[in-house]
C-alpha cells in the first residue's frame, strides 16, 4: 500500500471561461494514500479519550480568569478606573479615599460567586455524563460490554 506519489508541477490557475475544463483536468491528478496517517498495523497509537469537560476554571485559574472576565465588562472597568482616580487627593471628591471600591468589590464578588457556582454545576454534570454506563461493542470483539462513556 505504500505507494510513492510524485510531486506534480504547478499549473496556472484557470480563468472563469475554462473553469469546467480545469476542474475535469484537476480530478485526474488528485490522489491520496490510504492508511498513511491512521496505520492499522501500528498498535501503539493512542487515541484521545471520550472525556467531556465543559468547565471553564480549575483551582489555580479561577481567580485570574474570572477577574479578567469581570473587568472586561465595560461598567466594571469604568468603576475600577474611577476608584483608582479617587486615590489621588488632588482630583478626588473624597480626599483620597476610594469610596467607589466598596460597591465595585461587592458587585464583582457576587458575580464571582455566581460564576463559581455555575462552574461547579458544570463539573458535576460532566462527571455524571462521563461516569454513565452504556452498552457498546469494542473494536475487534463481537460481544457487547458495559463501559463508561469516558472510556470509549
Amino acid at each position: 500500500m505504500d505507494q510513492q506519489i510524485q510531486q506534480l508541477p504547478a499549473k496556472p490557475r484557470a480563468s472563469s471561461v475554462d473553469s469546467d475544463e480545469a476542474k475535469a483536468e484537476d480530478k485526474q491528478w488528485r490522489a491520496f494514500e490510504v492508511n498513511k496517517v491512521f496505520n492499522k498495523a501500528d498498535k501503539t497509537r493512542r487515541y484521545k479519550n471520550n472525556y467531556i469537560s465543559t468547565s471553564k476554571y480549575n483551582c489555580f485559574t479561577f481567580l485570574p480568569k474570572n477577574l479578567f472576565e469581570q473587568f472586561t465588562k465595560m461598567a466594571n472597568f469604568y468603576f475600577l478606573c474611577l476608584s483608582v482616580m479617587e486615590l489621588f487627593p488632588s482630583i478626588s471628591d473624597s480626599g483620597g479615599r476610594p469610596v467607589l471600591l466598596m460597591p465595585l468589590s461587592f458587585v464583582v464578588g457576587v458575580s464571582m460567586i455566581k460564576d463559581l457556582y455555575e462552574d461547579c454545576k458544570r463539573k458535576s454534570q460532566d462527571n455524571k455524563e462521563n461516569n454513565c454506563k452504556i452498552q457498546c461493542v469494542p473494536r475487534g470483539k463481537a460481544a457487547m460490554q458495559e463501559m463508561k462513556t469516558s472510556d470509549i
